[in-house]
């Protein structure tokens, strides 16, 4: 996941692979009456997606935050968000890491959180 800001919550080229795994939705108001045309059954179940720093580490929150990402589903395949992304631990610091499958990089392998559940999903 790729999130830029001022406060550093962002992608590192150094422990993670350099590539898009999907999308979120921006919020824009006219943006999410495209969103209620386009999933008239499951609009309302989507979360707005923040990062908020908890002891010195940026965390997943569905509440208003100072770091906004957009908005997720906290349901594969609603409004046809499948790209599952989930939580990882850090062997050498207290970061955490989002992304879908980290296995492969030893600093998060072994480690996912919330039983290896996805904790929420984007788009492709």
């Amino acid at each position: 996941m790729h999130f830029t800001n001022k406060q550093d919550v962002g992608f590192s080229p150094t422990f993670a692979k350099a590539s898009s795994l999907g999308r979120v939705i921006t919020y824009l108001p006219k943006g999410m009456t495209k969103i209620q045309q386009l999933c008239p059954n499951g609009y309302k179940k989507l979360k707005h997606l923040y990062f908020e720093k908890q002891s010195g580490r940026y965390v997943a929150v569905f509440k208003k935050s100072h770091t906004d990402a957009g908005w997720v589903s906290l349901e594969k395949g609603l409004c046809g968000a499948n790209v599952p992304i989930k939580e990882y631990s850090c062997r050498m610091s207290k970061d955490f890491m989002y992304g879908q499958n980290l296995e492969w990089n030893t600093f998060y392998k072994g480690l996912a959180r919330h039983g290896g559940k996805p904790v929420f999903w984007i788009w492709k």
